[in-house]
């Protein structure tokens, strides 16, 4: 009797072929399909270009500024360099001359690092936008696999994963950040860039109404 009731309750259970492409036994479950923001908001190639262009404008504004005087006091340097006042060249001042110039290119660079760092960082946690992108009602949205949706929400981990391609890779490697910027034309779903793959990442436009809060909402 036991016997039979154990075959019956053993019929009545349904049996659960497995998922595609996984062997017969594997229980575990299956991780959710990632999604993300709905393809008709993200951001058109011309307005992510326009951005750029006005955050090109305003980070090389803001370097010129701050190494302006050591740069100006350079030029001085060579400018009587090159007019020597004797037929001979001073080689202490000259050897002077050529350290001053490493040190300022090694400043400009760290200057520039700073600049990127705290604009594409900072900024982004701070507003989910740079400047440019404030202006033309665009904003950095992250992919979540969890939530099916595009997250505003930005780590700093994310900023940072998006600075490094963006801010220093595709500064050193021009033809990187070339490819880098033109990837989004051929991307497919989410118009990515190179950078925006790599830190997880999709540009969306911003409606109207949230444009105003977004400072509100951090």
């Amino acid at each position: 009797m036991a016997a039979a009731r154990l075959t019956r309750t053993w019929e009545t259970v349904p049996v659960i072929p497995p998922p595609p492409n996984r062997p017969a036994g594997d229980e575990r479950p299956v991780p959710p399909a990632v999604s993300g923001p709905d393809t008709s908001t993200l951001a058109a190639f011309p307005d992510r270009l326009v951005a750029a262009i006005i955050d090109g404008v305003l980070t090389t504004g803001l370097l010129l500024v701050l190494t302006a005087p050591l740069t100006i006091f350079l030029l001085v340097q060579l400018i009587e360099m090159s007019e020597p006042r004797s037929g001979d060249i001073d080689e202490v001042r000259l050897v002077g001359v050529l350290l001053l110039a490493a040190v300022t290119v090694v400043v400009w660079l760290l200057v520039r690092l700073a600049i990127g760092y705290l604009y594409c960082v900072e900024l982004t946690l701070s507003w989910g936008q740079t400047v440019g992108k404030r202006i033309m009602k665009l904003r950095i949205v992250r992919l979540d696999s969890a939530g099916g949706a595009g997250q505003p929400g930005l780590s700093r981990e994310v900023a940072v994963r998006r600075w490094l391609v963006k801010g220093v890779l595709a500064k050193v490697v021009a033809v990187f950040g070339l490819a880098d910027g033109l990837w989004q034309l051929w991307d497919e779903p989410y118009r990515q860039c190179l950078h925006d793959k790599f830190a997880g990442t999709v540009v969306v436009k911003v409606p109207p109404v949230d444009s105003a809060q977004i400072g509100a909402e951090r």
